[in-house]
């Protein structure tokens, strides 16, 4: 089997996507649907035994405009909302050498939900990392809901009406993970009840179940060295899952599948494994039908695309990106992905890198964060050309929203009550109104 390379852009691949950065807020079992100002009319026919007189009052209410209609200025520093974990996190490390930005933005249910924290040096053993959305533009002092037993909240995945968090490494004992989930009616649960889930990274909606995808064995299995990558299905609201298909990691280093992928007649999983020296070896992508799982040929374009974040952008496409190792040298690259795995890439980010992406119900709309160069990584030192690009779902025509420069790096992106909002990646939130 052929081998992946091992630059050093590899190892700020590995670690973007232990941390979680590059995940944005964006629904992935529906495509968005643009607001409708007519849905409330009544369209059925009437009863001919009535009288019913024609209305002929006009509706008043303005069409929600998109963003792309809209002109904004650029990011400004607006709120600090994790300065308390950024201050125990420096007390804990005795340094600022720690995961300190803004995973993710997600607008819920008038809210702005935020992910942070950091897996990789267990920060959540010395502080909570609770559920934070801002509730009010007007405000920029985030509203603290449910405390995770989580290292790290990493990417929001709304499937239907309900939020979904998964847990992507549990402050409990392991053999068992975390998924969370808000509905528009009540608050954040938590359900331990992943088995085998010592890592839990991504959710998805697919035909009536909900899946999860991440890495972990049993007690006995992980003693002797053997992990796998882990399909799970839940089909009773995440109160139980099953172990649908797994990848070993052939007796050494990790083997994990960490992002979901969902049409209607097919769930892509993505994932890595690596070897003894924690280095790539294989790329375990697969399809599941519903019944079985088949892994990409190695032979396939796709099969040496290293995945960092997907988002489903409609009922037969979706933005994928990460690392192309099938060039030399490899490049970050975002790709339109099709069910049968038909990967082409999006030519305006060609020599850019895609930090996030937000798919935003209310206008139908994509946006995308993007920094210049395709070897970038949040911590390259120098000024940085930022950039947001909107598009409308079902077409490739991206026009800029704002161009800038900042020391700073971005992390996130999301459109909330007419302005966006960008995390950072060391903890403040910009926003960027329209004027």
């Amino acid at each position: 089997m052929r081998r992946l390379p091992s630059p050093a852009a590899l190892l700020a691949v590995l670690a973007l996507a232990a941390c979680g950065g590059d995940s944005g807020g964006a629904a992935d079992t529906a495509a968005p649907d643009a607001v409708d100002d007519t849905a409330a009319a009544d369209t059925g026919e009437n009863d001919a035994s009535e009288d019913v007189a024609e209305d002929t009052s006009a509706d008043t209410t303005p069409p929600t405009p998109t963003i792309a209609e809209q002109t904004f200025g650029a990011p400004e520093a607006w709120a600090t909302p994790i300065a308390d974990y950024l201050a125990a996190g420096e007390a804990e490390v005795k340094s600022l050498a720690f995961l300190r930005g803004i995973h993710d933005l997600r607008a819920y249910e008038g809210r702005l939900y935020l992910g942070f924290g950091d897996a990789n040096l267990n920060l959540g053993r010395v502080f909570p990392i609770d559920f934070r959305a801002f509730t009010d533009p007007a405000s920029a002092t985030p509203a603290r809901e449910l405390v995770s037993d989580e290292e790290q909240l990493e990417r929001y995945r709304q499937i239907g009406p309900d939020l979904l968090m998964a847990g992507v490494d549990a402050t409990e004992d392991a053999w068992l993970g975390n998924v969370y989930r808000r509905t528009p009616d009540s608050g954040w649960v938590k359900h331990r009840t992943v088995q085998n889930g010592v890592h839990v990274h991504d959710v998805a909606g697919f035909q009536g179940a909900i899946y999860a995808v991440g890495s972990g064995s049993t007690p006995d299995e992980w003693n002797a060295g053997d992990i796998y990558g882990h399909l799970w299905r839940s089909t009773d609201t995440l109160e139980s899952w099953d172990i649908v298909a797994q990848v070993h990691n052939q007796g050494t280093g990790d083997s994990r599948l960490t992002r979901l992928l969902a049409f209607d007649d097919v769930l892509w999983a993505f994932g890595y494994r690596t070897n003894a020296e924690g280095l790539l070896d294989f790329l375990p992508h697969g399809a599941w039908d519903g019944e079985t799982f088949a892994l990409l040929p190695t032979d396939h374009a796709f099969a040496w695309a290293y995945v960092v974040e997907t988002d489903r952008v409609g009922p037969a496409r979706a933005l994928v990106r990460g690392r192309d190792f099938g060039v030399s040298p490899s490049v970050q690259r975002a790709w339109w992905f099709a069910p049968d795995a038909t990967a082409t890439a999006i030519e305006v980010f060609e020599g850019l890198t895609v930090v996030d992406v937000d798919v935003v119900d209310a206008t139908g709309e994509i946006l995308a964060l993007t920094v210049d160069g395709t070897d970038w990584r949040p911590e390259t030192p120098g000024e940085k050309r930022v950039r947001a690009w909107v598009s409308a779902a079902d077409a490739d025509a991206w026009t800029t929203v704002f161009d800038d420069a900042t020391y700073i790096a971005p992390k996130s992106i999301a459109y909330w009550r007419g302005a966006l909002y960008v995390g950072t990646d060391t903890g403040e939130v910009w926003r960027a109104v329209a004027q």
